[in-house]
């Protein structure tokens, strides 16, 4: 699989070597080479499976599951697939945003060097994210795996996670998932979300609407 800079078109092709490739010239591409594409029983997702020597998905997962990447645009159903995966292999999912929430309300180091930058109106820089990343994913229960929730967002950030990756040895495979989906149904979800500041509820105007406007249910 590569990352590009660029935000060309996203038809992918396969080489006679068997990578993915885009017709989009990249800018500075960033390579791991896949080894099986499968099917899963969510609409418009593909596992691209990294190195696996198992005979099957079933049959490896079995065994352990291994870091899974979660890439798509805000709105694709991210954090909804990746509940369903937590729910079904135990795995626990891992949330750029919810480690900054996590870090900053503890007052770590790390949470604090966040704070600053984000009170000055500046974005949090690959370099905090990534360590927050490490600390994250060095826990007990990321052992077996975990998922990754909109990480890595730049190339600098999966360069990052390609070297962290190998420095720890792992032979774990490396799953990406990609979730697509049209255009105006992303808009409806964007434009139609509605969150309930109490509860956490999530609803959609379009689709799942409370049963009483601007009331939680």
């Amino acid at each position: 699989m590569q990352y590009w800079r660029d935000s060309g078109p996203d038809r992918v092709e396969r080489s006679s070597r068997g990578e993915l490739t885009r017709n989009a010239a990249p800018t500075r591409p960033f390579t791991l080479v896949v080894s099986a594409v499968r099917q899963t029983d969510f609409p418009g997702v593909l596992i691209l499976l990294m190195n696996t020597p198992a005979t099957s998905v079933a049959d490896y997962i079995a065994r352990a599951i291994g870091p899974i990447i979660l890439l798509g645009p805000p709105g694709a159903g991210k954090g909804t697939q990746a509940k369903q995966i937590v729910e079904r292999y135990r795995v626990p999912q891992i949330s750029t945003g919810d480690l900054l929430r996590e870090n900053v309300k503890l007052g770590t180091e790390l949470g604090k060097k966040a704070k600053a930058v984000m009170d000055s109106g500046k974005l949090v820089s690959d370099e905090i994210v990534c360590d927050m990343v490490a600390e994250r994913v060095a826990r007990p229960d990321c052992a077996r795996g975990y998922i990754l929730d909109g990480f890595p967002r730049t190339v600098g950030q999966a360069e990052w996670l390609d070297g962290f990756l190998a420095a720890r040895g792992s032979k774990l495979p490396l799953r990406v998932i990609k979730i697509t989906v049209d255009y105006d149904k992303l808009l409806k979800r964007l434009t139609g979300r509605r969150t309930c500041p109490v509860c956490g509820t999530i609803y959609n105007v379009y689709t799942t609407p409370p049963r009483n406007d601007e009331l939680c249910d």
